[in-house]
């Protein structure tokens, strides 16, 4: 029996050419807004290159290196299966410092929807470079994505012409985290926070 796509509250800036015929709007932690699709557009996915069963996504973001308590880094994986785990750690990953993990349920339009936006994006048509001009004392993220036995990984910091690809990239990842798990995550930091001032 076909699996049944589940409605996402979600979000981001609007993202180009989204293969949506119904969406839902929501809100990340950095207040960036975007839609994901509650079903896929059919005929769109059946023109586009079928998901490999090894699409996998791992996302990974850290602030400025920052004094305690205010660094922090988070890490999200993002399948191969029809699950997600995002964690979220208070300066670095010493034994000291918490790590605060949540894990929740994935769609195959979920999945199927990320695999097309980073498609359309370029993720798979060759090596992405680093940039050379890499600002000094700032925050980041990266992506890796495995799809069909390839590894591929868009840096933290790239050229200025593939820019906001990666950008609406970054954004489509963390768009699959319920905002529910985000509101905990920032809840458990605020609170990391108070305790360490107090």
């Amino acid at each position: 029996m076909a699996r049944r796509a589940g409605r996402r509250h979600v979000s981001t800036a609007p993202i180009e050419n989204l293969i949506t015929t119904s969406s839902i709007h929501s809100t990340l932690p950095n207040g960036e807004s975007v839609d994901v699709p509650d079903q896929p557009n059919t005929p769109k996915l059946a023109q586009a290159a079928a998901r490999p069963a090894d699409f996998a996504v791992y996302h990974e973001e850290f602030s400025a290196p920052l004094p305690p308590p205010h660094s922090w880094q988070r890490c999200l994986w993002i399948g191969p299966g029809l699950e997600g785990v995002v964690e979220m750690i208070p300066g670095d990953r010493s034994p000291r410092n918490p790590v605060w993990q949540e894990r929740f349920a994935l769609q195959d339009a979920h999945l199927d929807w990320l695999h097309q936006v980073l498609r359309d994006q370029g993720a798979f048509g060759g090596e992405w470079q680093a940039s050379r001009d890499v600002p000094i004392g700032g925050g980041g993220e990266q992506l890796t994505v495995t799809t069909g036995g390839r590894h591929i990984t868009i840096p933290a910091f790239v050229s200025e012409d593939r820019g906001r690809a990666a950008s609406v990239m970054f954004t489509a990842t963390r768009a699959l985290v319920p905002p529910a798990i985000w509101e905990r995550l920032t809840a458990a930091q605020a609170a990391y926070k108070a305790r360490y001032t107090a």
